[in-house]
């Protein structure tokens, strides 16, 4: 790529940062608290990755990215069998967990094209890792059928994640950017079924980690 072409893609994906930020930001909390997302936000942001697709795997390269998710997975004492990581981008987070859990099968779950993608580019040696393209509200996975659900930098939707997961089963919400969530968050978990089994601000971002009722 030349540099002026560089230079046009950067400032591309930084408007259109600045223009999708609000719509990111909506489908979090409408997902979240209520289930639902607008059509016009989930093309916005799913403009946004496909085009930054590049700039989330660099960031994924930092070893400080990966810290507080890093924390959260300290506390999980189990060995899990099925493994699935929720707005997994590039791929990092995913990778982390295969290599920490070698005899789980791990798969990374995406809505942009582009960053599966990537994805299977950047970690296709491998083996018991693979990426898929999905919807985190419609997940093409079977009801209890999962032992551990993460996500870092995604808010994941509870009423899905219940779903799929085992009875007594775990999810790790983490962050490289925001503190622990607000007593509402914790509130809708608990209001799903899940309680509060560890939370921590890290020395880059937070972790939260909740067990499925059995």
């Amino acid at each position: 790529m030349s540099t002026r072409a560089g230079r046009l893609g950067s400032a591309l994906v930084a408007a259109l940062d600045r223009r999708s930020r609000p719509s990111r930001e909506r489908i979090a909390v409408t997902g979240f608290f209520l289930g639902t997302q607008s059509a016009l936000d989930n093309l916005l942001s799913r403009a946004f990755f496909e085009l930054s697709n590049r700039d989330w795997a660099r960031a994924e390269e930092h070893e400080s990215h990966h810290l507080a998710f890093r924390d959260g997975l300290s506390r999980i004492t189990c060995e899990p069998s099925t493994v699935v990581d929720l707005g997994t981008g590039a791929g990092g987070s995913a990778a982390v967990m295969a290599k920490r859990w070698p005899a789980a099968t791990v798969v990374g779950v995406d809505s942009s094209r582009q960053m599966v993608r990537r994805a299977r580019e950047q970690h296709q040696g491998v083996v018991n890792l693979t990426f898929d393209l999905g919807d985190g509200l419609r997940l093409s996975l079977g009801d209890e059928t999962v032992d551990l659900v993460a996500s870092l930098n995604y808010m994941p939707f509870p009423g899905e994640v219940k779903r799929i997961l085992r009875p007594g089963g775990l999810v790790l919400v983490a962050s490289t950017f925001q503190s622990v969530g607000s007593a509402a968050i914790e509130a809708n978990w608990s209001d799903h079924g899940f309680t509060l089994e560890a939370k921590q601000d890290a020395q880059r971002g937070s972790f939260e980690l909740y067990r499925r009722s059995p």
